[in-house]
């Protein structure tokens, strides 16, 4: 389903049975779409618009970067369809614009 917002990031998730894209978009929300039914998930995640996206290399999990200084971790569970935050952080006075899973995805550079 389209959003009506401009999307600012677009990462293919890993580990899970079909291909899962995700979509970071300008609204603050971010939409999983399942590539075989089409199929759509949609949280609000930001109250700003979300700037980057990254995958993890195995676990169905991605984080999120927003120009609201907030970067989130979040995982997708594929029998139950739910999105929940793993984790969450303010960067003080920071806008975040790009962040990547490092060292093996046990670190979060933003």
């Amino acid at each position: 389903k389209p959003t009506g917002f401009p999307c600012n990031s677009i990462q293919i998730l890993k580990g899970t049975t079909v291909p899962v894209i995700v979509c970071g978009y300008d609204n603050g929300t971010i939409q999983l779409i399942d590539t075989k039914t089409h199929a759509t998930h949609t949280i609000t995640a930001h109250i700003s618009p979300v700037m980057a996206i990254a995958t993890h290399d195995t676990k169905p999990r991605f984080v999120s970067a927003s120009e609201d200084t907030y970067v989130s971790e979040w995982e997708y569970n594929e029998k139950t369809k739910k999105i929940s935050v793993v984790l969450s952080t303010s960067l003080t006075k920071k806008m975040a614009v790009g962040i990547a899973y490092c060292d093996e995805a046990t670190h979060i550079a933003v």
